[in-house]
């Protein structure tokens, strides 16, 4: 074999190699990627569970007919009249403009 042949094939062995080991790192970015994922969506899962519980401990702690109870004695709130109600019937548009000026903005 001539010198030329020789450093060749050195050359392509260390691109070989180079190649390789670039190979392997990358396999194990994404193993390590993946167990974290894997993790993160154990993560994600346990919250969302928690929050559904104390999402279901609040509503069950709210008792409406206290709250509509409180409302009308201690704060004296009355229901509305039948004269009180404007039924609104939607249009194609999904957007109300004002028209007059409220008691709030005077």
């Amino acid at each position: 074999m001539s010198l030329r042949s020789v450093l060749f094939m050195l050359f392509i062995t260390a691109a070989m190699t180079a190649l390789l080991l670039y190979y392997i790192k990358l396999q194990a970015d994404v193993t390590r990627t993946s167990r974290e994922i894997a993790d993160l969506e154990q993560k994600l899962t346990q919250m969302k569970a928690e929050n559904d519980a104390d999402y279901n401990e609040i509503n069950d702690s709210i008792n409406l007919e206290e709250v509509r109870d409180r409302a009308i004695h201690e704060l004296g709130m009355k229901y509305a009249d039948r004269d009180q109600v404007i039924i609104y019937s939607g249009s194609e548009k999904d957007t109300v403009h004002q028209v007059t000026e409220t008691e709030n903005e005077k």
